[in-house]
């Protein structure tokens, strides 16, 4: 659960896992006063068998249900990602349209106790039916009051779940509504949905590496509209929906870049928007960055190249 550090992180987690089930509706409750956070789809949910693989293949880098690249999350592990952000959470699902309402509980103080096999409660849930408006439920208790870790408003929430799964949200047209209660009882409320690139076209430009390994810039120059901000430019993998922004990227590859510092600054600068994928690359553990590799190597050049 360090791969995601704060409650944020853990919240656009689930959401990604609520895409990968191809959810169209996502809607997510953030209650920072009584300490609670709710986040329900109506994707294809989950049936008892498959929770179980989810359990045994935690922290492998592989998903659950199969090594489809095109599903967000490959590493297992952010089905335990709520450990330590809360007290306890609870997953509540069934396969969509078909057999019983199931509830997992992780307690927070017993799963850390646990050197070896996690043992995750489950019961029936026989208050839910065919009428429930939701396949999965997830339920976080106890929100730990850290500033660090729970500091969040439904705009940056909006913002982190845009610039990592736009691509998904496009593609299955999946509206997510958001609400932040702070420890005031101020409430803030979003709905977002997948937005397209705007502005004017760059003419899409592949590049290739010199392994052979393609860079595709899909670029536009943004449009600017009164009090919106765009979108900026995300990099990911040609094969997945994940994408992460232009802005971690540079952070985390500038050694790459010391003889061509403006192609960083000309790309952070937010006058451009789009995408930049490679099929060479590989996305690290954490999902904000790639792996350091030659293949790395070779998409940074192949940007100072383009640029």
């Amino acid at each position: 659960a360090s791969a995601y550090p704060t409650l944020r992180k853990v919240i656009a987690e689930a959401t990604q896992n609520a895409l990968d089930a191809n959810a169209s509706k996502i809607i997510i409750d953030v209650n920072l006063k009584d300490r609670q956070v709710t986040i329900q789809d109506n994707g294809d949910g989950v049936s008892e068998e498959a929770f179980n693989e989810a359990i045994q293949m935690i922290c492998e880098s592989r998903k659950l249900l199969g090594t489809d690249q095109k599903k967000l999350g490959r590493f297992g592990i952010g089905l335990i990602a709520g450990l330590g952000k809360c007290k306890e959470f609870c997953f509540i699902s069934r396969p969509k349209g078909r057999g019983k309402f199931k509830q997992w509980t992780f307690n927070t103080s017993e799963i850390q106790e646990c050197a070896d096999e996690i043992d995750i409660p489950v019961r029936d849930r026989t208050d839910l039916n065919h009428n429930t408006p939701f396949s999965s439920l997830i339920i976080f208790t106890g929100i730990r009051q850290d500033r660090f870790i729970s500091a969040i408003t439904a705009s940056e929430l909006a913002d982190e779940i845009k610039h990592h799964y736009n691509k998904a949200l496009l593609r299955l047209g999946t509206v997510v509504s958001i609400t932040v209660t702070d420890t005031e009882g101020n409430v803030e409320a979003v709905e977002l949905e997948g937005e397209r690139f705007s502005g004017r076209k760059v003419d899409e430009q592949v590049l290739t590496t010199q392994h052979g390994a393609a860079v595709v810039f899909n670029i536009w120059i943004a449009s600017r509209k009164p009090g919106s901000k765009p979108p900026g430019i995300v990099v990911g993998e040609v094969t997945s929906d994940h994408t992460f922004p232009f802005s971690d990227f540079a952070d985390s590859t500038a050694e790459w870049f010391t003889s061509d510092p403006d192609c960083l600054k000309a790309l952070k600068s937010g006058l451009l928007t789009g995408e930049i994928l490679g099929d060479g690359v590989k996305l690290h553990t954490n999902r904000r960055q790639f792996e350091k590799n030659e293949a790395l190597g070779e998409f940074c050049h192949a940007i100072s190249t383009w640029y």
